[in-house]
């Protein structure tokens, strides 16, 4: 590997590693979304919440990211009927600590 090539190469390491550092640093709380976007009213998780909604306790281990994304930005979209708000207000990095809330 020419010099030009291994600079390149370290350069473009060093900027994975920014992105991925930022990500990690700057990753919202997904039980803090959940709390402050009232999601445990209706939901219960890990044995507190609320009833009205289904118990998302196991709701990582029977669905996945996409799923879940879909259902919290519109859950009409799987049920037209229900009753839960939509939450396309919330940014993709609030989605992803949301499922990976859910998903531990």
């Amino acid at each position: 590997m020419n010099r030009l090539a291994r600079k390149n190469l370290l350069l473009l390491g060093g900027a994975l590693i920014l992105l991925i550092a930022n990500t990690v640093i700057f990753m919202p709380d997904g039980q803090e979304i959940f709390v402050q976007e009232r999601c445990n009213t209706c939901h219960r998780f890990r044995g507190q919440g609320g009833a009205a909604g289904p118990d998302l306790t196991n709701v990582g281990k029977r669905r996945g990211a996409l799923w879940l994304t879909r259902q919290i930005r519109n859950a009409k979209t799987h049920n037209p009927d229900s009753r839960m708000p939509s939450y396309d207000h919330l940014g993709v990095l609030e989605v992803c600590a949301l499922i990976s809330y859910l998903k531990s």
